[in-house]
């Protein structure tokens, strides 16, 4: 580059920053353009012209120029952005290959499954680039030559700085229900350091489903992006188990269509007295939310037993599959669940299940918030398993934050939803009792009201009560009164239903 060069950018950085209503003077352009040399102003331009010849147009440069423009004139350009403006088509063209192993792959994202992949990759790069620097998350944060980035650190403006075809190492990142947002954000967010500064990004991710692992990975930054953006140009390709870099076109294949897996559910986990209610509620509904509730307190699937028989009752309302809540520290127990759960699909979020055409959703509600139920629950059937023996106690725990100021989101959905508790008898067997809540289109309080009005509502409108069952095998000396408080004790209208009893023994 020469003097004569650096003036006609100047004027091209003159009318950039025109464009963004940053209107300048011949005179501070210049000064400003000094940055792609590393000078202060123009007249130090003119006293180290040798600067100025051993000057290129590329990232490094412009990433001094975006720094000026942001401190003087808070206009914050990436330096890709800066790059194309300034230079011609066929310079940007000669200066694709990057400044770190410039001849190496294409800068933009790749997704790695193994750590022992992860760990390859460090090592060619490391050779390739005579042991340039690593930017990593917890994936590659062990190498000898890495800086970590904290969670906070792809967002991190300073990494615009970084000379173009760095390695950044992020993840690992676990594809579930609870993390999914969290993945995709972090996935977009990596395109776009692979677009705006041409780093080269490996992410280390774990799937229920490896095999759909790069259709979900796009599904979650298509997604995610924001309105004009492309983020999905950068996703690349693979890091292979010999830490190559492998490009794949296109990156992710059009998904098959799925197989539907034969029903073998029964609904004999459903007591007599619901059942007759449940088929009536689903009349004429191919989708909405339908809440199973038990007392009993089990550390992975809870309701599983009502769950698998709802596969049953909806067996015709389309293609089912089952959604991983989380990442557990003992994954073996997502698969302690019956066979006919155990032989659906299991898929890492509603989202990427509704993309391959299920409509029939088996969710874990405490990890799926509500207004994402919301959002799909015209088009999808979700089936929630989840703690109560009544359908207050039910519809308060199916909600991932709380009942309160969601339940218009939910009850807008409901289908059905009953609970199932279970008291241990006077002969030790264990008996059922039901409640159950079907809404109507006129037996809730219209619009926001009180907690305790809206439940009072739904109890009064109930069309199996646990309190008539409970009463009769009192009065038959069935089962006792401890053993009561014991299946109902977080129930909220057991005092009170309890307080009603012992004020009618006393008349």
């Amino acid at each position: 580059m020469n003097v004569p060069q650096l003036k006609l950018l100047a004027g091209l950085v003159r009318g950039l920053l025109e464009q963004h209503n940053v209107p300048i003077g011949h005179s501070q352009s210049l000064d400003v353009i000094a940055a792609l040399p590393g000078l202060r102003n123009w007249p130090e331009v003119m006293a180290f012209p040798d600067r100025v010849v051993a000057t290129e147009l590329n990232t490094t440069s412009t990433i001094r120029l975006a720094y000026r423009l942001k401190s003087r004139y808070q206009l914050d350009l990436a330096p890709s952005t800066l790059l194309k403006a300034l230079a011609p088509p066929d310079v940007q063209e000669a200066q694709a290959p990057p400044e770190i192993w410039p001849s190496g792959p294409r800068a933009g994202v790749y997704i790695a499954t193994s750590q022992d992949a992860i760990n390859a990759l460090l090592a060619n790069y490391s050779e390739a680039s005579d042991g340039a620097l690593v930017y990593a998350e917890r994936a590659g944060d062990h190498w000898e030559g890495s800086i970590d980035l904290d969670e906070q650190g792809l967002w991190s403006r300073g990494l615009q700085r970084v000379p173009s075809g760095t390695l950044l190492v992020l993840g690992p990142l676990h594809l579930n229900q609870q993390s999914w947002d969290d993945c995709a954000s972090r996935l977009r967010m990596a395109c776009i350091r692979a677009l705006d500064s041409g780093h080269r990004v490996a992410v280390l991710m774990d799937t229920p489903t490896p095999e759909d692992l790069l259709a979900d990975v796009q599904l979650a930054v298509d997604m995610r992006q924001e309105e004009g953006e492309d983020c999905t140009e950068a996703l690349m390709g693979i890091v292979t188990e010999d830490g190559e870099l492998l490009r794949q076109e296109p990156f992710s294949p059009p998904r098959p269509w799925p197989t539907p897996v034969p029903n073998t559910a029964t609904t004999d986990a459903i007591p007599a007295i619901v059942l007759p209610h449940l088929r009536r509620a689903l009349r004429g509904r191919q989708a909405g939310l339908l809440v199973a509730g038990t007392s009993v307190i089990d550390d992975h699937w809870w309701a599983i037993d009502l769950v698998t028989s709802l596969l049953a009752v909806t067996q015709d309302m389309g293609m089912a599959c089952r959604i991983m809540p989380r990442k557990r520290g003992t994954p073996a127990k997502d698969f302690m669940v019956p066979d006919p759960v155990k032989a659906l699909p299991f898929l890492p979020s509603i989202e990427t299940a509704y993309a391959q055409g299920y409509r029939r959703m088996i969710v874990a509600p405490v990890h799926s918030d509500i207004e994402l139920l919301g959002a799909y629950a015209d088009d999808v059937l979700f089936i929630c398993g989840t703690h109560g023996a009544d359908v207050a106690e039910g519809l308060r725990n199916v909600t991932g934050m709380g009942f309160f100021g969601k339940e218009q989101t939910l009850l807008k959905h409901l289908i059905a939803v009953f609970g199932v508790g279970y008291v241990e008898g006077r002969d030790k067997k264990t008996v059922q009792t039901c409640d159950m809540y079907v809404p109507g289109s006129d037996n809730l309080p219209p619009g926001d009201v009180a907690y305790g009005e809206l439940m009072d509502a739904i109890r009064a409108q109930r069309v199996v009560r646990w309190e008539d069952q409970v009463g009769l095998l009192l009065d038959s000396k069935a089962i006792t009164l401890p053993a009561v408080k014991k299946t109902f004790r977080r129930v909220e209208a057991l005092d009170g239903y309890l307080a009603g009893r012992k004020s009618q023994a006393t008349v």
